[in-house]
């Protein structure tokens, strides 16, 4: 689990700003809160979801 929270947060850190900084000059400056929008929606989507999957042990 901590891998991939670490992961997200540097991709998110990566892509996002640069992601944002384009959008922005394409259309407007409205798009910023959109894209906060859009991101918190799908993080909430992924602290919602259940896990169905149970982790293998590693010393079984």
């Amino acid at each position: 689990m901590n891998q991939s929270l670490l992961l997200s947060y540097t991709v998110g850190s990566l892509v996002g700003p640069s992601m944002a900084a384009a959008l922005m000059k394409t259309y407007s400056d409205r798009v910023l809160f959109v894209l906060i929008a859009a991101v918190s929606l799908v993080y909430l989507v992924m602290l919602l979801k259940k896990s169905d999957r149970h982790p293998k042990p590693l010393a079984a």
